[in-house]
This record gives C-alpha cells, structure tokens and sequence, in this order.
C-alpha cells in the first residue's frame, strides 16, 4: 500500500546501519525507530488474530479499556515523537500540506474499500487517516508558538484539562452524568459540516462520530504527550537526566490521566482525554525504554546494533501499521473460508495454527521492512 511518496534514501555501505556510533548521529531517533518496531509487532500480530478473536482483541463497547484499544494510541504518541525532531526547528508548510492531502486521500480510499457497499454517494469521510493528517497540521502549527519540552508540557496538560470541562459540561444530563452511545455531541457536530449523518461513522447508527473534530481535537492530548518526548530527546544540554525526566514525564501524563477519569471516564470512542493520556503513558514509557537501551550508558553502540532489526522495522512504520490492515481486510474476503484461515490451516502441523499464523504475518512485515531498509527506500505521506 502506498500512502504517499516513496523515497530511496542514498546509497550507503552495507555495514553502515550496523556499525554507526549513535554517538555521531545528529539526533537521537534511534530510540523512536526502535520503539515504532516494538509498536509495530503489537500492532500486526493484534490485526492477525482470527476469528473468533478473544476479548482482548476486540475495541471495547464503551467503558473501559481492551489491549486493542492500547495500539492506536501508541502509534499517534510515537508520531507525536517523530514530528517533535521533524518540526522543532522549522516546518515546511508545504510539504507538511502535501502530506495531510494525501494521508487524507488515504483514508478516503480506505473507507471505499473498507465499505464498498456504501458506494461513493454514501462514503465515510472520516477516518484514522484523516485523523491522523489533521494531527500532522496541528502539531505543525502549534509548533510556530511551541517550541521547547516546557511549553509542550504545559500544553498538553491545559488542553486535557479544557477538554475534561468540556466533555463534562456536555454530559452532565446523560445517564450517570457521564458521555453515553446516544448522549454526546459528536454526530450534531461531526454533521453540521459534513452535510448530514450519510458520510459518518456507521451512517450515524451507532450514535456517535469518533473520528471527526472531537476526536481529532482529544487525540491532540496524546500526540502532544509524544512531542513533548521528542523534544527532551533533542535536548542535548541537559543529556544526563533524560531518562529521568522521561520517566518524570511518564508519571506526570499517568497521574494526569487518572486525575481526568474521575471527572469523565476513558472513553475510546470518543477519545476523551483521560483515554488520551492513559494509553499515551505506555508510548512515553516504551520510548523511555528503547532510549536508555538504544541511545544512552556505556553500551549504546552494542544496543544501536542490536537494535538493527526493530530499527528498520520502525522506519516503515507508516507502511506496515496501515498496510497490514488493509492487507488483513481484503485477505478475509477472500473466499469462504478466508484465505487467512485457510493459509493458517496449512500450519496445523504446528498444533496452534491461528497462533503460527500470527507469527507468520509479523516475520513476513518485518522481513518486508527489512528488505526495504537495505535498499534505502520508505514509504511516507
């Protein structure tokens, strides 16, 4: 699947990848092409598990959090990370509008083919994609008057708080006080400018939008958690407490989290800010695990080559978290039974198919990503 431009970095020794000092790099992102591998084995071995998937593997209904609800979340604060090194020093508005246009076109494509019987007159047009390309422009533009981890910390904390008010003032007459199915704002606000309930969310039937504005706007919480790791990474001054004041960090954007849950509950669906910070605080935790492996104490260079393999994992992540998703749908529609099952039969010899055929689909993105890496080319918007 291709999101956007694909770009064949230069020509490089062989040995390069292996054996460059992370010492010498000019910024530390070793760390987050790491944790983006981390993120992407949770990510394609989750979308791989067949029917019938254990509750685990199965977004929650509406209160409450499931392991699956935990993977998106993580891929948008290790975004948040990468846009803090992409924008921190000045942003190219227009390569940064290029890239929203065709995420969003993306997305547009994805919901086609996702819903194909809805056909183009009824076509979804929020999405993850979407989502994901209007936190691109956001997290660009704030960072015109954000540029340092301080003035993120305080934004992503003031924000969460402004929306916890808002989300609690809009439900203080549904049921327990509390955002419920078919009490909340998104489908009144999501169809005064989308022409109508037809180019939502399940046309509407569910009783919410959960990727339109508000969502956008509650997902911004847990991308400016990632930013604000970003921009302690590219702190070169203060280098010796940085795993402390990620960890610091951790347990802010944690507490944080839990504070906002006794006002409005973590709510998926609605991406109210309590979910935002609590799932974004294992992004903070896992990127302050693969730096203080990858890029920091006396053994960085061994952890930066050992790394090597999550590395060029990560540097597909837009790539591999997308494309297994698409490749996932369209395979289980592939003939009855689908050809998931009916590949994943082929390994009955293991004695746990569904289990080999999990792991078969990680090996075969990363041997993919692998590949790709030694030849210097990636997939980006």
């Amino acid at each position: 699947m291709t999101l956007g431009a694909v770009s064949q970095a230069p020509a490089a020794p062989a040995s390069t990848a292996l054996a460059e000092d992370p010492a010498e790099r000019p910024s530390r992102v070793g760390s987050l092409d790491a944790a983006r591998g981390v993120m992407l084995i949770l990510s394609v071995s989750a979308e791989a598990v067949l029917a019938p998937r254990p509750e685990a593997f199965v977004h929650t209904k509406w209160v409450g959090l499931h392991y699956y609800d935990w993977i998106f979340p993580l891929f948008v604060t290790l975004s948040g990370c990468g846009m803090a090194f992409a924008f921190r020093n000045h942003v190219r508005w227009r390569r940064n509008a290029r890239r929203a246009l065709v995420l969003v076109l993306a997305g547009l494509a994805y919901n086609y083919v996702a819903a194909p019987e809805r056909g183009l007159a009824d076509l979804r047009f929020t999405g993850v994609l979407q989502l994901y390309a209007a936190l691109v422009v956001l997290v660009a533009l704030l960072h015109h008057w954000l540029r340092s981890a301080r003035a993120w910390i305080a934004f992503t904390l003031v924000w969460s708080g402004l929306l916890t008010l808002f989300w609690f003032a809009v439900s203080r007459d549904c049921v327990g006080g509390m955002p419920q199915p078919t009490c909340n704002p998104t489908l009144t606000v999501e169809g005064a400018w989308l022409g109508g309930l037809d180019h939502l969310y399940r046309l509407g039937k569910r009783g919410f939008e959960t990727e339109g504005i508000l969502g956008i706007l509650g997902a911004l919480s847990i991308a400016s958690a990632g930013v604000v790791v970003g921009h302690l990474l590219a702190d070169r001054h203060r280098q010796r407490h940085t795993v402390a004041r990620l960890l610091a960090w951790a347990a802010t954007v944690a507490i944080a989290g839990w504070a906002f849950a006794q006002v409005v509950p973590a709510l998926k669906w609605l991406w109210t800010p309590s979910y935002g910070l609590i799932t974004a605080t294992a992004g903070v935790l896992l990127l302050t695990l693969a730096y203080a492996v990858v890029d920091t104490g006396p053994h960085r260079a061994i952890g930066y080559r050992l790394a090597y393999p999550l590395r060029a994992l990560g540097r597909n992540s837009l790539l591999v978290y997308f494309g297994s998703h698409v490749a996932m749908m369209i395979m289980l529609r592939l003939g009855e039974p689908s050809l998931p099952e009916r590949l994943s039969a082929k390994l009955g010899w293991t004695g746990h198919p569904h289990l080999a055929w999990v792991i078969a689909s990680v090996l075969a993105w990363w041997a993919l990503a692998l590949v790709l890496d030694r030849k210097r080319i990636y997939v980006r918007a």
